[in-house]
């Protein structure tokens, strides 16, 4: 995939309910709060099914996606094919590698309002990352039609069409994108991109330091103009835009790459220091690439209530992993599975670790409560 794709959930605060303490619960400051106090407003009226979608979003922006799963499936009991519900759903089911449940979803949430472009939007979304470009460019076809002055859907039917190398037709939607919204800074690095594609690597340059002035610590930004000053012969200034790039994103492996390549001449001993750091970089990147598959075995051992099997996938994750940057979840993970399987003073370490690397997790900090009070009742 060309960059990545934004995924999001809804705000807070859709169709209202009748009862006081929903309306109580959308003045609420945190996601912890507004958890409470959701949770509240459903218990106050069964029937409010805004309070179970509002309950599950605040779990997710928490980062509790089982938990946000059953609150927003509690939301679609009451109303069925309310399309808010199945959008937030589709989105999260996507969050958890769902990822076929989530284009169903978001389809269903299609079927129910055709008319929406900001649907077929989500679902595009939902189909380009899945890999299915064709799809995903029918919906963003279709939300365009809908809504032709809409940034969003020209900037996604964009980017879908760079990445099927339709350059052209990528250059013209990418252009009414920015002349729509010319303060989004995603849609003009893709119309560089596509410019670069098409070898106009004058106006490329153009575009990159557009980028760059308005966005200083964008290492992309830095690399694509550093790039494209090289095809144009001014390497001083091009090596200087790639290093800025290697300072603001360390593990920059394309920079890292070209650093390695473009100093070979001028500087042997500044490209085998890039050279070396890139070699690392990759075979860390093997580690966590594995480690994110055992990690996904380890979601689905815990979701059919195989806690044995999720111990053991966590556990060789973890161990791949090191200081990766999936520590904090497989440390939570790991620890949420002892407690399950019965075992809290071997997860009790592990719920530690997560609670220094990420502080204030609340299913984190929570279990840790219950393993101390079970602690005292048995002395």
């Amino acid at each position: 995939m060309i960059g990545l794709l934004l995924w999001w959930l809804f705000a807070a605060k859709v169709v209202p309910c009748s009862g006081p303490e929903y309306r109580a619960a959308l003045d609420a400051k945190s996601p912890a709060a507004s958890e409470a106090l959701f949770r509240r407003a459903a218990e106050a009226d069964p029937q409010c099914a805004a309070a179970e979608l509002n309950l599950g979003l605040a779990m997710a922006e928490q980062g509790r996606m089982a938990e946000a799963e059953r609150a927003m499936r509690e939301a679609l009991r009451i109303t069925p094919d309310w399309r808010p519900a199945l959008v937030a759903l589709g989105k999260l089911l996507y969050r958890l590698d769902l990822k076929g449940e989530s284009i169903q979803t978001l389809q269903r949430a299609v079927a129910v309002d055709p008319k929406s472009s900001e649907t077929r939007i989500d679902l595009g979304i939902a189909l380009a990352q899945s890999e299915d470009r064709e799809g995903a460019l029918a919906a963003f076809t279709e939300a365009v039609r809908l809504a032709p002055k809409s940034a969003r859907a020209r900037r996604n039917r964009g980017r879908v069409l760079l990445e099927l190398l339709r350059y052209e037709d990528a250059v013209k939607e990418l252009e009414a994108a920015h002349s729509l919204d010319a303060s989004d800074l995603d849609t003009l690095h893709l119309l560089a991109l596509a410019e670069k594609a098409l070898g106009h690597i004058s106006r490329t340059v153009e575009l990159a330091r557009q980028l760059v002035a308005r966005d200083p610590q964008s290492a992309d930004a830095h690399f694509l103009l550093g790039q494209s000053l090289l095809y144009r012969g001014r390497n001083d200034e091009a090596i200087t835009h790639l290093k800025r790039a290697v300072a603001i994103d360390g593990e920059y492996t394309e920079a890292l790459y070209v650093l390695s390549r473009g100093l070979a001449g001028s500087d042997p001993e500044g490209a085998r220091m890039f050279a070396a750091r890139l070699e690392a970089l990759k075979r860390r990147g093997q580690n966590v690439d594995q480690a994110k598959m055992l990690q996904s075995q380890g979601i689905a051992s815990a979701r059919a209530g195989d806690w044995k099997q999720s111990i053991a996938r966590y556990s060789q994750a973890l161990e791949l992993c090191g200081e990766c940057p999936l520590r904090a979840d497989l440390e939570k993970s790991l620890g949420l599975a002892y407690c399950h399987a019965g075992s809290p003073d071997l997860g009790e370490p592990h719920l530690l670790v997560a609670q220094r690397l990420r502080p204030g997790d609340p299913d984190v900090e929570r279990s840790l409560a219950l393993i101390a009070e079970l602690r005292r009742k048995m002395r």
